[in-house]
């Protein structure tokens, strides 16, 4: 994935950095966990907690995406706050541990993981929630702006003459072949191991389920510039878009002859924007 936590932009490191900045920041000034009993060495633990929290901010950014992969395709505003809470657990975890190693294990590490882990809730989530409502409504916000204008582009633009051109046969996993000109070809969405193609005949919509990858099909395709990838189970062409509808996780497109709308993720946003400007 380019980027395993959607509603937050900029770069990963940037996020790990920013974060365990903000925490050494915090502990500084508000000197929790007795932090305010230690009369020497103080601000080489304090580094030491800003450690623990870049390296667990880290395993979030870097190491969960590829672990669960699946989990992270479709990410959601609930999938967002599950991780933050997660990695708060986590960050807890690992200051109990650092702080368990510091003592020497004066306290039992399940006593000392008690101690952390009700303070380090208590003072993150919240700033971790409003982040993420402030993100979101961002996203929405520029994506709607960004669909406002691919809209007055639509408006713009001039009819194009039909064309005869040579068709497209496609080739699957079967001895089965299909054929459908580029001109009529809607989009085509993946379903299992299958690819249901929807095409126009006679103008009316149908459809044709064919056994193949979303790879297999798009190779076919790749000498139509009209037909791009817009959701990791979706390609669109975008010359029978009518209309753009934004939101916080993409696009979502409106195709002349259809009532569906077809979905652009926002990993693709950016190509779909592009093409159709």
């Amino acid at each position: 994935l380019n980027q395993p936590y959607p509603l937050y932009d900029g770069k990963r490191w940037q996020i790990v950095l920013g974060g365990a900045v903000i925490v050494f920041l915090v502990l500084s000034v508000f000197q929790p966990f007795q932090l305010h009993t230690l009369t020497e060495y103080k601000m080489p633990i304090l580094a030491g907690y800003m450690l623990v929290t870049a390296v667990c901010i880290s395993i979030q950014l870097y190491l969960s995406p590829v672990l669960f992969r699946t989990y992270y395709q479709h990410w959601t505003m609930g999938k967002n706050l599950l991780s933050d809470f997660l990695l708060l657990i986590l960050i807890a975890f690992g200051n109990s541990l650092y702080h368990y190693t510091l003592s020497s294990g004066v306290q039992s590490f399940p006593h000392v993981l008690a101690f952390y882990v009700v303070p380090t809730l208590s003072v993150g989530f919240i700033p971790l929630v409003v982040i993420a409502f402030y993100q979101q409504n961002r996203l929405l916000r520029n994506n709607l702006e960004e669909a406002h204008e691919l809209n007055r582009k639509l408006a713009q633009r001039s009819p194009v003459e039909e064309e005869v051109k040579e068709q497209i046969t496609f080739t699957g996993n079967t001895k089965e072949t299909f054929s459908v000109s580029p001109d009529n070809l809607l989009y085509i969405e993946a379903s299992g191991n299958y690819m249901n193609i929807f095409y126009l005949s006679e103008g009316k919509v149908k459809s044709t389920l064919f056994r193949a990858t979303i790879k297999q099909i798009e190779d076919t395709l790749a000498s139509v510039p009209s037909v791009i990838r817009c959701h990791r189970a979706f390609l669109v062409n975008l010359s029978h878009v009518s209309s753009v509808k934004g939101n916080s996780q993409g696009y979502h497109l409106s195709l002349s002859h259809l009532e569906e709308e077809i979905p652009v993720s926002r990993t693709y946003t950016k190509s779909v924007r592009e093409q159709l400007k």
